[in-house]
Order: structure tokens, then C-alpha cells, then sequence
């Protein structure tokens, strides 16, 4: 209960106060990104999402330990979830050859909002804040989709989802700003392309091997 009296306080503070106590705020809510990502991705970094670890605290974990349903060798952290775990790792390597952008850092926390990106020249750092919006926000949907419905979620669908999610960010910059990202959306577009083609090939041959199946059946 404290911890939600403090995120809610928090965040009701941040408000009314236009975000000066906040040292990312002068570019986490910017531009036309989803209130819903921008929300998350807030309280991500404050430690205040319901991951399985913050729930064993207050004693609300329904499964039947607090490990990480994506790779089972550690504990649900934030921290875990979004950087160590080699489900997240295996998305984080992924953008960061195809732009790139330099490793992720240990801590999702201060490191990767503030230090993670000034290490990005200033014209491209916006492209770090979507890798990071969407990376975040998209294994949040996968990993409650592992829980909730059981369904198993590849990485190579994470990385197409966050492909489709930044590209949808780039075609709303204001005509004269993208010049400057034609380059990244450019990659984003040709491994939004490649991903897609690769996905219709595995259907193909799975349902040539369902129809194999049948008739040998």
C-alpha cells in the first residue's frame, strides 16, 4: 500500500509541479507517443510496475515462485526483465546492430533514461527514447500474455512489434524534422520487411508440414 500511495503521490506531484522534480521529463513526454506507453514507461522507471518481485513484497504473487517466465534464471525485476533476461538481451542486440546504438547498461533505472542516452549524438537521441519506449512496452505485453494466456511469444515477433510501433512514431514527426531519421526509419522499414517475409516462410512450411502430416495420417 505504501508503494502505491507513493507512485500515485508521485506522480500527482509531477503534475502539478509540470515535471521540474522529474529529470526526464523534458523528453519522456514529448511528441504524439500513447499516453498508455508513456505512462508505463514512467512508472518503469520508478520501479513501480507490478513485476513479480514488486508483488511477493506485498504478498500478492499468484504463481507459484517470482522467477521470469521468459527464461527462468532469475527474479522478475525490472531490472531482469527488460535488460538481463536473454529473451530481452536477444532484442536489445538486435536494435542496437541495426542502428547502431551503443549497449544497453546494467541499470534500467537512472542509466539507461539519462546516462544511456547522452551517450547518443543529440540529433539521434530521440531514436534511442522509441528503441526504449517500445522495447519496454512491447516485452510488458509479451510477458503478460505469457502469464495471463499461456501463449508462448517469440523475440522475433518483440522485434517486428517494435519495428511497427517505431515506424508509426517516425511517418507523425512534424515534414521538416525527418530528414535527419530517413536513415533509421529506412532500417526499420527494410527489418520490418525482412521479418514479415521471414514469418510468411515459416507458415508455409508449417502448413506443409500439417498437410504432410494428415496425409501420412
Amino acid at each position: 500500500m505504501a508503494n502505491e500511495v507513493f507512485s500515485v503521490k508521485s506522480f500527482y506531484n509531477f503534475l502539478n509541479e509540470g515535471g521540474l522534480q522529474c529529470p526526464i521529463s523534458s523528453w519522456l513526454w514529448r511528441n504524439n507517443y500513447p499516453r498508455k506507453v508513456n505512462l508505463f514507461n514512467w512508472l518503469t522507471w520508478k520501479n513501480k510496475i507490478l513485476t513479480l518481485e514488486n508483488l511477493e513484497k506485498q504478498c500478492f504473487n499468484k504463481l507459484p515462485t517470482a522467477t521470469c517466465v521468459f527464461c527462468h534464471a532469475g527474479i522478475e525485476l525490472v531490472d531482469h526483465l527488460f535488460l538481463h533476461c536473454s529473451f530481452a538481451k536477444h532484442v536489445w542486440k538486435y536494435f542496437v546492430r541495426l542502428l547502431h546504438l551503443p549497449e544497453p547498461p546494467i541499470l534500467l533505472s537512472y542509466l539507461i533514461w539519462v546516462s544511456w542516452r547522452s551517450r547518443l549524438q543529440t540529433w539521434i537521441q530521440d531514436v534511442g527514447v522509441w528503441i526504449m519506449k517500445a522495447l519496454i512496452w512491447n516485452i510488458w505485453l509479451a510477458r503478460n500474455d505469457r502469464i495471463f494466456n499461456a501463449n508462448v511469444v517469440h523475440a522475433a515477433d518483440i522485434i517486428m512489434k517494435c519495428d511497427r510501433m517505431i515506424f508509426s512514431w517516425f511517418t507523425v514527426i512534424v515534414e521538416g524534422a525527418r530528414g535527419k531519421f530517413e536513415d533509421y526509419a529506412l532500417a526499420i522499414r527494410h527489418s520490418l520487411k525482412f521479418l514479415d517475409q521471414r514469418a510468411e516462410e515459416t507458415n508455409e512450411v508449417l502448413t506443409a508440414e500439417e498437410a504432410s502430416e494428415q496425409h501420412t495420417g
